[in-house]
């Protein structure tokens, strides 16, 4: 097994619906998310969603609450939160983050092969 450390996934919301931050790979056995960095570019305090589905998954799905890793978490304006969910993403598993057009999500791990 080779573990390659790596930035997942960095988006910057275009509008208030889910986005895919991250989709696992088809083959290996999976991917660590060790952490989630989500920054309020706005002056006002923020609301996010972080989700996790067992599949593929494309821009604008609606989660069921069974998907919620964060859900309408609030960030103060001008400040950065790092998330630690320590997760491990089988194949295929897509990560997806939901916010205004103020914040940007990135996440950091490794995929496992």
């Amino acid at each position: 097994m080779a573990e390659t450390y790596k930035i997942l996934g960095q988006i910057n919301p275009t509008a208030s619906t889910e986005f895919v931050l991250y989709q696992s790979l088809s083959s290996g056995f999976g991917t660590i998310v060790t952490n989630i960095t989500v920054v309020n570019l706005s002056s006002s305090p923020q609301t996010f969603d972080v989700n996790v589905y067992n599949s593929v998954v494309s821009n604008g799905t609606s989660s069921p609450a069974v998907n919620n890793l964060y859900k309408n978490a609030t960030i103060q304006g001008n400040t950065s939160e790092i998330l630690e969910p320590g997760i491990l993403l089988g194949p295929n598993n897509t990560l997806v983050v939901k916010g205004s057009t103020t914040l940007t999500f990135s996440a950091y791990g490794a995929e496992i092969t």
